[in-house]
C-alpha cells in the first residue's frame, strides 16, 4: 500500500497546485496539467498512478525497496519540480 500512499501524496501536490479549481477524477487532473503545459508532471503522476494499480490490483509480491525510494522520489521531489 506505500505506492497507493505515495500516488495520493501526489494528487495532493496536484491538487493545491490547481487550487481552486479541483480535479473531479484522475483523467480530468491530467488534462488540466497538459492544458498548462505541464506534460512532464503529468507523467509523474501517471507514474505513480501505474504503480499504485499495480500494487492494489496485480498483486505482484509488492515492490523491492528501490523501487519505493524511486517512487518516494517522485511524490516528493519531482513533481513538486515539475510544478514549479
Amino acid at each position: 500500500w506505500a505506492a497507493t500512499a505515495l500516488f495520493y501524496a501526489g494528487v495532493h501536490t496536484v491538487e493545491a497546485h490547481l487550487n481552486p479549481r479541483h480535479s473531479r477524477g484522475h483523467n480530468q487532473r491530467r488534462d488540466s496539467l497538459l492544458s498548462e503545459g505541464r506534460r512532464q508532471a503529468a507523467d509523474t503522476l501517471q507514474t505513480l498512478r501505474d504503480a499504485s494499480q499495480q500494487a492494489r490490483y496485480d498483486c505482484i509480491g509488492g515492490f523491492q525497496p528501490h523501487q519505493l525510494k524511486l517512487l518516494e522520489h517522485l511524490a516528493f521531489t519531482q513533481l513538486p519540480a515539475d510544478l514549479a
